[in-house]
């Protein structure tokens, strides 16, 4: 099945809501030159709108990525025979707009254009035509402001920062849809996008807030849900259920939990299946743990019997292979090296 993405801001990928030790959501390096592949393309597509119409182009293969897939979204029109922009239709572009690279921009717009006009009455043909330049208008100018640089020694460094260039982008975003594009069409297109941008604002503002307690982390993080659509909001629910899960977890570990313990906590918060493999690696780290305090015993033994540098190295090498696989082995000598320094 083809797949294709929204062009939503990259940082918006990962959430964090661990307490207390919460990270904030990176932004992508908009430093490296990157090209745009749709450039021009609001000018291409009023360019196809005064060509002639040959609907048998359609006959021929689209592009390589589209052979055995469905076309995703829908064109539709209303009772009075206009055309209904809504998230399905932005889906019908994205389809073919995300092949272009496989194919050239004009080719991708000429088959919109085709489509538009076989299934469509004429003045939602018409209308889907300018519906897509200016969609595409707003990819363009949003290219532009997301390759504007950010200072990646203060991004890596200062969470105020980051977030701050989140929010800024994010509110760029909102404005240039709607500058570019009718504006109930930005709305019915981004929606839900939006939505979930300011829910992830929201949280990366919280996550910041050293003044807060943990009770009121979550209520806050409450609040931000309730304005998602339901769907979106159960999903940021057990996200977050998931991480709080993982987080007591990774306590418990932390905290040299024995099995019992871990196995435990893993029945009772993670599904039969996952839970077996928490307690399985969790007895294999253990057990590792204690052979390697074996092997470091038996080396520094090795150590005090006046070896050659070479006999020594081959001692050593022999014990990790008696003690360690070779999957283990390389674990072993990293913590060799922090035992050294």
């Amino acid at each position: 099945m083809k797949i294709f993405v929204a062009m939503v801001l990259s940082a918006l990928a990962i959430l964090y809501f661990y307490e207390p030790n919460y990270k904030v959501t990176e932004l992508a390096d908009t430093n490296a030159p990157v090209v745009n592949p749709l450039r021009n393309a609001p000018l291409i597509v009023s360019t196809e709108a005064g060509k002639p119409l040959d609907f048998s182009e359609l006959n021929q293969p689209f592009s390589k990525d589209a052979v055995d897939t469905e076309i995703a979204g829908q064109l539709r029109v209303d009772e009075n025979g206009n055309l209904i922009v809504d998230g399905q239709l932005k889906a019908y572009f994205d389809y073919f707009l995300s092949s272009v690279g496989l194919v050239t921009p004009e080719q991708a717009i000429r088959r919109l254009h085709l489509l538009f006009a076989k299934n469509l009455p004429n003045d939602a043909a018409q209308q889907a035509m300018t519906t897509l330049e200016g969609y595409l208008a707003f990819k363009e100018a949003s290219f532009d402001f997301l390759a504007n640089p950010i200072d990646n020694g203060q991004a890596q460094n200062d969470a105020q920062y980051r977030v701050d260039q989140l929010e800024y982008a994010l509110n760029g975003l909102k404005d240039l849809r709607r500058e570019y594009m009718d504006p109930q069409a930005a709305d019915a297109f981004f929606q839900e996008d939006e939505a979930f941008a300011d829910y992830t604002l929201a949280t990366q503002k919280i996550a910041i807030n050293g003044e807060l307690t943990i009770l009121e982390r979550r209520e806050l993080r409450a609040q931000a849900r309730s304005s998602l659509p339901v769907e979106m909001a159960e999903i940021a629910q057990q996200q977050e259920d998931r991480a709080q899960t993982q987080q007591g977890l990774q306590e418990l570990l932390n905290n040299s939990a024995s099995t019992e313990e871990v196995a435990q906590y893993a029945y009772e918060h993670f599904s039969p299946e996952e839970a077996k493999g928490i307690v399985e690696h969790h007895q294999q780290d253990a057990h590792m743990k204690q052979q390697y305090t074996v092997y470091r015993d038996q080396v520094e033994q090795l150590q005090q019997q006046g070896l050659t540098d070479q006999d020594f190295d081959q001692a050593k090498q022999d014990l990790m292979s008696q003690y360690f696989n070779e999957e283990q082995a390389s674990m072993v000598q990293a913590w060799d090296l922090a035992t050294v320094e």
